[in-house]
């Protein structure tokens, strides 16, 4: 069973917690095999007409299919006050291949820390292979820290699933099928609470909506609640889509080379080196 309401974190060295397009890619059609002239038989385990009745069987399902390929995973939480004006925004981008192949978490946050509670930019880079394991963070005065270690043997709490946190917003929210797509590969999952205590935190007005293919992936969700940070009520979007399945390639990025030369130090974050790639897949959530 998924750990109940774990923590997103990477090691010590990332608090993870923007707009992109939650309906992400394409999705898969079932085969001549899967297609049957009852359409409730195309929907994944744990899941009916009617909505979950078994959260533990769909989010497991969801890790085991998502875990066994490469995959990049999207995170965006979008912080706003009262008038709906942004303050602060979040995007973490997860790139993992299959198997125990390499990984790479970057998260990038925007406005007070507070609010986000993340770090403004931090990166994580760590092949199993090898054993390389490189980090680097930058505080709000743009310096950059380094960490290296050639041969470490360490585990990331997050992998790019999110199937601890869908178990539990499965199991906290009551969700229905809509209708409309029951006949079809992908279904879309909607659910509402009045109040929520969740990662201890009251939440108030909770809308949740997921995306589910016929095989039991969730593709991606959007989690929409009021709550407070530091006595400030905001309102808070977390959208994650999970993309890219068996095709994501986890390059060694540049910066890592510097985190080797430079372990301990700290550098201005205008001497980074960038990671086009990663940097394009950040960018593209928060327009």
């Amino acid at each position: 069973m998924p750990s109940k309401l774990a923590p997103l974190a990477v090691v010590a060295l990332l608090l993870l917690s923007g707009c992109g397009g939650f309906l992400g890619e394409s999705t898969p059609t079932p085969s001549s095999g899967k297609q049957t002239e009852e359409p409730a038989k195309w929907l994944a385990p744990g899941l009916t007409s009617d909505g979950v009745t078994d959260a533990e069987a769909l989010a497991s399902t969801h890790r085991r299919s998502v875990e066994s390929q490469s995959r990049t995973a999207i995170r965006t939480q979008t912080f706003s006050a009262e008038n709906e004006t942004v303050v602060a925004n979040t995007t973490t981008v997860i790139r993992m291949n299959g198997g125990r192949g390499p990984q790479f978490v970057e998260t990038r946050s925007h406005g007070p820390t507070n609010v986000t509670h993340a770090p403004k930019r931090s990166m994580v880079w760590y092949n199993p292979k090898t054993s390389e394991f490189a980090g680097s963070s930058e505080s709000k005065d743009r310096a950059v820290h380094y960490t290296y270690h050639p041969e470490r043997d360490i585990v990331l709490v997050v992998n790019g699933t999110y199937s601890d946190r869908l178990y539990s917003l499965f199991t906290l929210i009551n969700t229905s099928v809509d209708p409309e797509t029951v006949s079809n590969s992908v279904h879309r999952l909607e659910g509402s609470k009045r109040q929520l205590r969740f990662e201890s935190e009251q939440l108030r007005n909770v809308t949740f909506t997921a995306r589910v293919d016929y095989t039991g992936v969730v593709r991606s969700y959007e989690l929409r609640y009021e709550t407070e940070r530091d006595g400030m009520p905001v309102q808070v979007t977390e959208r994650v889509r999970i993309t890219n399945l068996g095709t994501t390639e986890v390059e060694r990025p540049e910066w890592v080379e510097t985190a080797k030369n430079q372990e301990g130090q700290s550098t201005s974050a205008d001497e980074l080196p960038a990671d086009p790639k990663n940097r394009s897949a950040a960018n593209s959530t928060t327009s």
